[in-house]
């Protein structure tokens, strides 16, 4: 079409039409930078009044990966020793926890002592996903992880609506921990395992 028949509405439409095609967002900021370039030539050499890809906000990059954990480093962590303390005793079910299932931080804060329940000899720990309220996923447990989080619930006095990982400190005692404190806790044990590399999870 004539260079000056370019509008904002037409810009926004070649965006889309590689966004439909599921392009890479590098891909998709890649066309329209390069369109951006054009037009701005053609601004330049007074073909158009201005650049209407300006306006046309880049596609955003997905968040990289974590890297996850390797076998040795897994191992490592799960080798590690616990006292017999009521914080040793939530620092290791929530690792095991974390290592076996593979449950996200906002998924186990969220956990009640009622949602890990035994069913037809099966353990049972149902969960909410991120951004939903309904416990409607579940993940089913080994004996091992079981006996660990069982244990650690029995050290405490806790009610059904209790969290099933609760503060150890003396001001917060019982009270639900955060994503923030799990980080906390976990960074903890990667530092006593000898792992001491970022992006990791």
């Amino acid at each position: 079409c004539n260079a000056k028949e370019i509008y904002n509405a037409t810009i926004l439409k070649y965006n889309n039409y590689f966004i439909e095609r599921q392009l890479s967002p590098d891909t998709v900021s890649l066309y329209i930078t390069a369109l951006r370039i054009y037009l701005d030539y053609l601004v330049d050499n007074h073909m158009i009044d201005h650049n209407p890809a300006k306006r046309v906000r880049s596609v955003k990059k997905p968040k990289s990966r974590r890297e996850a954990l390797t076998k040795d480093e897994a191992q490592r962590l799960l080798g590690l020793e616990f006292g017999n303390t009521l914080e040793d005793k939530r620092n290791k079910a929530l690792l095991h926890l974390k290592l076996l299932t593979g449950l996200r931080d906002v998924s186990i804060i969220r956990l009640n002592a009622e949602d890990l329940q035994t069913k037809e000899g099966k353990h049972i720990l149902y969960y909410a996903t991120k951004g939903s309220s309904l416990k409607d996923n579940f993940v089913i447990l080994d004996t091992e992880l079981y006996k660990i989080i069982k244990y650690y619930i029995d050290c405490r006095t806790v009610s059904d609506k209790d969290p099933l990982f609760g503060s150890c400190s003396d001001r917060n005692m019982g009270q639900r921990l955060t994503t923030q404190s799990i980080g906390i806790i976990i960074r903890s044990l990667f530092k006593r395992a000898d792992i001491d590399r970022r992006g990791i999870s």
